[in-house]
């Protein structure tokens, strides 16, 4: 092969490789709970995470023109303040696990992008089922 396409080939692998490890490490969140992030003093400011929690009821305030939504998450004892602008999902309210990414600030507010609620647990079955508990129909 001549040099000069091996040399083409070489520095194209190597740009798309390069693209690929750089998307990715930005992409990328760190999870954390909300005892960790309490725990962390200021080692986790302005990193991009990921942290999962419990809304706090009565903690949710809103701004319906400025679609700003404050509120406080928790895990047993801990606690952190929220602040996420945007349209929030029809699953969000007091005391409904909510995922959050963002980054903490020096303040101690979690300032989110991204809001997802999960679905209650009342769309999973209270119990498991085996076959023998299930009716069989009669032939």
């Amino acid at each position: 092969m001549p040099r000069k396409f091996v040399i083409g080939i070489s520095i194209i692998v190597l740009g798309i490789g390069y693209f690929m490890v750089s998307g990715v490490s930005k992409g990328s969140s760190y999870y954390v709970t909300v005892q960790e992030l309490s725990e962390s003093g200021d080692k986790l400011i302005g990193d991009r995470l990921r942290m999962g929690g419990v809304v706090l009821e009565g903690s949710i305030t809103t701004d319906v023109k400025k679609l700003d939504v404050n509120f406080k998450i928790h895990q047993d004892e801990h606690v952190i303040d929220v602040f996420y602008n945007g349209i929030t999902p029809d699953m969000f309210r007091d005391g409904s696990d909510v995922i959050l990414e963002g980054s903490f600030t020096e303040d101690g507010v979690f300032v989110a992008d991204l809001l997802m609620a999960k679905c209650p647990s009342k769309y999973e079955s209270s119990e498991y089922q085996t076959e023998e508990d299930i009716p069989s129909e009669a032939s």
